[in-house]
């Protein structure tokens, strides 16, 4: 019943009745879809500006992990490498200090041997016997220099002994070796 109040077509003189509405709501249709496209570019421009500043910042932090990453990569790979450095020159100057005493006890070795042996060996006798009284036996050491007991305390005089003695007794000043 609605079509029965309107008529079915205008005539042009209600065309142009009209025609100010119509304008008008085509004015303001016009107007407010600009107004859309206007907040619609903003709010694209907004989410862009939020997106290109969230990946500005992701970059920043994928930098900064990178380069603490690689710092530390830089620093694990130097530690390990010092290590191997104080391994090496740990090993070389236990060979020199092994070799030290290898050439110390050959040195005693040639002594144990020279004229001057026997007045050495009582002279080592008679620090056996006041270091473990009179009661201790000394006898000659399997591998040259002397053996001394006293029912159970022994002292070693022999000649690896005494070579490795002489090195101790060296202190500090065999550090200067291979310093």
């Amino acid at each position: 019943m609605i079509a029965s109040r309107f008529p079915a077509a205008l005539t042009d003189e209600g065309r142009q009745a009209l025609e100010p509405v119509r304008a008008a709501l085509l004015a303001s249709a016009d107007e407010r879809a600009q107004r859309l496209h206007a907040e619609a570019a903003g709010q694209a421009s907004a989410i862009r500006q939020a997106a290109a500043a969230q990946a500005d910042g992701m970059r920043a932090r994928a930098r900064a992990e990178g380069e603490t990453a690689a710092q530390e990569a830089v620093i694990a790979t130097l530690n390990r490498r010092r290590r191997q450095a104080r391994g090496l020159v740990l090993a070389a100057q236990a060979q020199l200090y092994s070799k030290l005493v290898e050439d110390v006890t050959e040195a005693v070795r040639e002594l144990s041997a020279g004229p001057e042996w026997p007045a050495r060996a009582e002279r080592l006798a008679g620090l056996a016997l006041a270091a473990l009284g009179p009661g201790a036996t000394v006898t000659a050491a399997r591998d040259g220099g002397l053996m001394a007991t006293a029912g159970s305390r022994s002292l070693d005089l022999s000649v690896p002994a005494l070579a490795r003695l002489a090195v101790e007794r060296l202190g500090d000043s065999v550090v200067r070796l291979w310093s």
